[in-house]
């Protein structure tokens, strides 16, 4: 039985791998795949040695904490990999481990793949030599990834962005507010502050102080939180501040619908952008970190924005609110304005529509599959 072991550390890795491996049993159903993931890989039948909410760190004093845990991983997959020689070692995203595990397997002799390409196009350029020493095929999953390559002496494959065929409301908003027991006489603000755990604790006090601001200002309307995959609500129950326990809803599934439902979102930095605008709601983005992790980000961070729906429209379509620009006072003011003006709201909704057409055509995801079972 052929078998592939995959990698993805976080939340929206998981989900498209998880995706990607459903699709790859499709062309071939004899495939067994085993590795490091969360729910959606597990939910496609792979094994997996460790959930995604203990891989998922950002920041470096916060990666540096982790280090032994880390070295702990990647020598259970070493001694994996020496024993099973997998047909195939298929990397998602991730570039802290997946980048030194397509060294240990391209040094045992294996074959790499890898999708969805760190984003070296940011920052660290220099990375890319990795890829082009390691990696046997890098899928992206945008256009513009294409001539980075390129101009590295490296052939990536793009065929369009797999959110495309994914990322679709599963109710209608009527009966999302039915299910969550909503009332459609008021707007539904909903919030997504990120999958890992030190995300949450910056990022929830801010949420429910420009919640309380709003209401403050005197808007009237109801709230609700998307959960990251992974995050149980057992867990962001106990994160909520008891004044906001009996009124923010907790949505671990439908996370599409009420994504299309809500009438604004206050959204962290990652793929949930690209979600959002693909379902055209209006929203903002902010972004906290520690003080440390900021200061080296800005010294070599090299993009305009940090948000991949501006980065992809060429341009801030989506206001940004970054570190000491992430108040209560200014999220507040900018939810406010774009609740209260549906003139706005529907500006900002066309240029929504604008950043599909940039992802490329429906239908990319059994491609990827199956150029990367053409390796197995």
């Amino acid at each position: 039985m052929p078998e592939v072991f995959i990698s993805a550390g976080e939340a929206s890795g998981d989900f498209l791998a998880g995706a990607l491996a459903v699709e790859m049993k499709k062309i071939n159903p004899a495939l067994n795949f085993f590795g490091l993931g969360g729910p959606s890989l597990r939910a496609a039948g792979t094994r997996t040695f460790y959930a995604i909410n203990e891989l998922g760190v950002v920041g470096f004093w916060e990666v540096a904490k982790k280090l032994p845990f880390f070295r702990r991983v990647f020598s259970i997959v070493e001694t994996e990999l020496k024993k099973r020689k997998p047909d195939l070692v298929l990397l998602v995203d991730y570039p802290g481990m997946n980048l030194r595990l397509a060294k240990l397997a391209k040094s045992l002799g294996l074959k790499v793949g890898y999708f969805i390409s760190p984003q070296f196009w940011a920052w660290k350029e220099s990375r890319v030599e990795a890829v082009k020493k390691y990696v046997d095929k890098m899928v992206v999953i945008f256009p513009f990834e294409v001539e980075f390559y390129k101009k590295h002496g490296i052939e990536a494959e793009w065929y369009g962005h797999p959110f495309l065929d994914l990322v679709r409301p599963e109710t209608s908003k009527e009966d999302f507010f039915k299910l969550n027991n909503l009332d459609p006489r008021f707007p539904l603000l909903s919030f997504f502050p990120g999958s890992r755990i030190q995300q949450l604790e910056k990022h929830l006090p801010l949420i429910f102080k420009t919640l309380t601001r709003l209401k403050q200002d005197g808007l009237k309307f109801q709230s609700a939180w998307g959960l990251a995959p992974g995050l149980s609500k057992e867990l962001a129950a106990a994160s909520l501040p008891k004044a906001y326990e009996p009124e923010v809803r907790l949505v671990d599934r439908h996370r599409y619908g009420l994504m299309s439902a809500s009438d604004f979102a206050l959204s962290s930095v990652g793929t949930v952008t690209l979600e959002l605008a693909l379902l055209q709601t209006p929203f903002l983005i902010f972004y906290k970190t520690s003080p440390l992790t900021y200061f080296f980000a800005k010294r070599w961070v090299k993009l305009p924005y940090v948000g991949l729906v501006n980065l992809v429209a060429g341009k801030k379509i989506v206001p940004e609110f970054l570190q000491s620009e992430a108040q209560p006072d200014k999220l507040a003011e900018a939810a406010y304005f774009y609740l209260k003006e549906p003139l706005l709201s529907g500006r900002l909704k066309e240029k929504l529509a604008g950043v599909r057409e940039k992802l490329g055509r429906p239908g990319a995801l059994p491609q990827i599959a199956a150029s990367f079972c053409r390796l197995v």
